[in-house]
C-alpha cells in the first residue's frame, strides 16, 4: 500500500500492483493496528507537524511492528531537532548508518 499526499509521488505506485490511496497519513481511514511494517522516505524532514504524523504512523501499526524512516538531509534534521527528538525514551533505533534510520515502536 502506498499513500501519498501528493499525486505526483504516487503516479509511480499506480504502475504497479499497489494498493495506492492519496490521502494524508494524519486523517487516512484505516485501521488501527494493521501493518506489520512502514516506510517513509524523504518525507518527516519536510512536515512542520511530523510529530502527528509519525504517531497516526505507529497507530496504524501492528504491535511489535517496524517503522522504517529514511532522511536524507542531515543538516534540515539538525535545524528542526527531528532525530534528537526521534531518539528519546519512546523511541529505539534498530539500525544507525548515514541515510538510514530504523525504528521499532
Amino acid at each position: 500500500m502506498a499513500v501519498d499526499i501528493s499525486t505526483r509521488f504516487l503516479s509511480k505506485a499506480r504502475r504497479t500492483n499497489v494498493d495506492v490511496h492519496e490521502a494524508d497519513i494524519r486523517t487516512i481511514d484505516l485501521q488501527p493496528a494493521s501493518f506489520d511494517f512502514a516506510h517513509a522516505r524523504f518525507v518527516f524532514i519536510h512536515l512542520a507537524d511530523w510529530r502527528a504524523a509519525l504517531d497516526a504512523t505507529l497507530r496504524l501499526l501492528k504491535p511489535g511492528g517496524h517503522l522504517v524512516l529514511e532522511e536524507p538531509d542531515f543538516s534540515a534534521s539538525e535545524r528542526t531537532g527531528l532525530l534528537d527528538q526521534l531518539f528519546d525514551e519512546h523511541s529505539r533505533p534498530t539500525f544507525f548508518f548515514p541515510h538510514s534510520h530504523g525504528f521499532s515502536p
